[in-house]
């Protein structure tokens, strides 16, 4: 078993990436709304990382009865700002905001999770455009081992915007034979066990069982769950696959430095 290690990549890879970086003056916006913890950890992650990088940055905190029109209002005026380079809206939204109304109204040109409907239309289009992070550090991560991803049959378990959508999309235009599977799924663990790859991205604790997988097969967990836990049951799975992604440790450090790198391409470094 080969432990598929997104510290070490994010590591390597951070350090070219601070040198194109070198000369941005371009601010990263990141508006959070309301105070959960789940939403400051991961905001106070990226706000280190982007100091190591060298970025500027600006957090906006709204209340979590922020008007709708008065959220969207603020992400307006950032789109016209010529100072920023890039927007990040810390979701979940309070369920009294319209999530997908207010993602719509941040500009493509500075949608650096690509959430937005107008940066969906380029990503289903096939156009070489942003894709969500972490989508985006998966593939990395797979190129970084050099796992073959042509004519190779993958499982993508959940169909997210934010991964299991855009992997799908993604692996395809690689070649690979993809399979996505989800709560409605009827043979999940038929579909997970034939493939080759599998990439879980459910939020399901311990979701995959050494009753999905198969020896030889590539793992990569995307969840990470209350206790640091993943979608896969690690302790039983690493021992019959041939590749995995630890929790923490996997995909999470491929997730921040993607989010870097769609930064980066947007302001045109």
């Amino acid at each position: 078993m080969n432990i598929l290690d997104g510290k070490k990549i994010r590591d390597e890879l951070f350090i070219s990436l601070k040198k194109r970086l070198s000369n941005c003056d371009k601010t990263l916006v990141i508006i959070m709304v309301g105070d959960r913890e789940d939403s400051k950890r991961y905001v106070k992650h990226k706000i280190i990382w982007a100091d190591k990088l060298g970025i500027k940055t600006k957090m906006i905190l709204c209340s979590d009865v922020v008007p709708e029109e008065k959220l969207i209002s603020t992400i307006e005026n950032l789109n016209n700002d010529e100072t920023v380079g890039g927007i990040i809206l810390q979701l979940p939204l309070p369920e009294s905001i319209n999530k997908q109304k207010v993602l719509n109204s941040i500009s493509v040109e500075k949608d650096i999770d690509a959430l937005g409907d107008f940066a969906w239309e380029k990503i289903e289009s096939g156009e070489d455009c942003i894709y969500p992070a972490t989508a985006t550090g998966i593939i990395t991560m797979l190129d970084y081992y050099n796992i073959t991803l042509k004519d190779k049959k993958v499982t993508v378990v959940g169909r997210s915007k934010l991964v299991g959508k855009p992997i799908a999309i993604l692996l395809e235009k690689r070649g690979a034979i993809v399979t996505v599977c989800h709560s409605k799924t009827t043979n999940t663990k038929e579909e997970t066990k034939s493939a080759d790859i599998i990439v879980s991205a459910t939020g399901v604790p311990k979701l995959i069982t050494k009753e999905y997988v198969s020896t030889g097969q590539v793992i990569i967990d995307v969840g990470i769950n209350e206790g640091l836990v993943g979608d896969v049951d690690y302790e039983e799975v690493s021992k019959i696959v041939d590749y995995i992604t630890p929790v923490p440790g996997g995909i999470g450090p491929m997730t921040i430095i993607s989010i870097f790198e769609n930064f980066a391409k947007l302001v045109g470094k």
